[in-house]
């Protein structure tokens, strides 16, 4: 969704563009999401103390994180940095900084839908974030009060509310939040594929190709793949995902980037139940959201070694927390699906020139709300190549900032 967002947004603004891909629009990351444009996802996945929850997190109680021992050898070196930014501060800090993105993020996809055909696949409506306790929901306190102080649009909900909005969820819940300025699509793959067709009836090009290196150069980039001759370009932009920093470590930029992973799974309601909105469940830590294949189950946090093989076992776990949600019958995938998320220490994303006076431009990190920010930052982006005076300061999102 990034890459292509900003490939449309550099089109129109008059460049010639070329979108590589190794396998296709929307086939990773932005195929397995939740499908939810969030406009109230201001907050990072560090908080304040979180430090005490580790042993907890270690220990394997929780099934909102799960770390495999490759996993926690592999994220050493990044967790001291992640784990600086889990203080009150810091986290309203970072929410000012996510929310001046989020503020655009339903209007500027809302403008690349209306481009590509692609309206029908979006729903009004918000999402729910679901607390099964008093205690789930004390810790929502910050959270309250930042979407207050930002101006994000949210209702407060007891039993009867989260009855009343979604009448086939089980009564076990003790209250939630309606964030009531969200979108969300029935189908993430579908949207990113009809992006891309319309980038390539307005002439741009797609090539499928996986991209070896890149040699910097002063007027230009070359731009070396695995096979085939190279392309040289006025200006790359670096959309990788999670594999964003494999690509200009060998020119010398360090990139704190870490490999979330993480798995969903397509169910048939039972009988006649079915919900309008994507549902975030904070005690059984999952999201289950209405699709065109069925009701998609997501679940949290995996981390484990960046070449470590799919495993289960953490969908597996949420599943009677799920199902005790919500009347599930059969599943229709053959096997859970498997992505990673693109994580930086601060949760906000690398938004601008990869380093001074470069070139190469880099547009990742988008960590949970990859889908959400494509086209904001994709139009940012655009704006900073240009030389536009951009819709926002993109002074916080410099990957100079590490």
């Amino acid at each position: 969704m990034v890459g292509i967002s900003s490939a449309l947004h550099l089109q129109q603004r008059g460049w010639d563009v070329v979108l590589v891909d190794r396998v296709g629009p929307g086939a990773e990351t932005s195929f397995g999401n939740a499908g939810v444009i969030s406009r109230g996802s201001i907050m990072p996945v560090s908080y304040p103390g979180m430090l005490k929850d580790i042993p907890m997190i270690l220990a394997g109680k929780t099934d909102a994180v799960r770390i495999t021992p490759g996993g926690l050898f592999s994220s050493l070196g990044w967790a001291p940095a992640f784990m600086r930014n889990a203080t009150t501060q810091r986290n309203r800090e970072i929410a000012r900084d996510l929310n001046a993105l989020l503020e655009h993020c339903v209007p500027e996809h809302r403008a690349l839908m209306e481009q590509a055909n692609a309206l029908s696949h979006i729903r009004d409506g918000g999402w729910l974030k679901l607390y099964r306790s008093e205690k789930g929901a004390r810790k929502t306190v910050l959270e309250k009060e930042l979407l207050t102080e930002l101006g994000v649009p949210f209702e407060t909900l007891v039993p009867e509310d989260i009855a009343e909005l979604e009448p086939h969820l089980n009564p076990i819940y003790h209250s939630g939040i309606h964030i009531t300025g969200t979108a969300s699509v029935d189908d993430p793959g579908t949207v990113c594929r009809l992006y891309a067709a319309e980038f390539e009836r307005a002439g741009g090009t797609i090539r499928i190709s996986t991209v070896a290196r890149l040699e910097e150069r002063s007027d230009s980039v070359a731009v070396h793949f695995a096979d085939g001759d190279p392309l040289v370009a006025e200006h790359v932009v670096v959309a990788m995902g999670a594999w964003s920093d494999q690509l200009l470590k060998p020119l010398g930029i360090r990139v704190p980037l870490f490999q979330e992973r993480g798995y969903h799974r397509h169910y048939k309601p039972s009988g006649n139940a079915f919900l309008t909105r994507p549902i975030y469940d904070a005690g059984g830590a999952f999201v289950v959201t209405p699709m065109v294949k069925g009701i998609r189950v997501s679940c949290g946090v995996e981390i484990a070694a960046p070449n470590a093989p799919p495993s289960p076992v953490q969908i597996e776990a949420i599943m009677p927390a799920v199902r005790a949600a919500f009347p599930l019958a059969e599943t229709v995938d053959d096997e859970p699906w498997f992505g990673r998320r693109p994580s930086l220490p601060d949760g906000i994303p690398a938004i601008g020139p990869a380093r001074a006076g470069s070139r190469i431009w880099t547009n990742f990190g988008h960590q949970h709300i990859g889908f959400t920010l494509g086209p904001i930052s994709g139009r940012l982006i655009a704006e900073m190549i240009t030389g536009e005076s951009p819709i926002i300061d993109p002074t916080p999102y410099r990957l100079s900032r590490f």
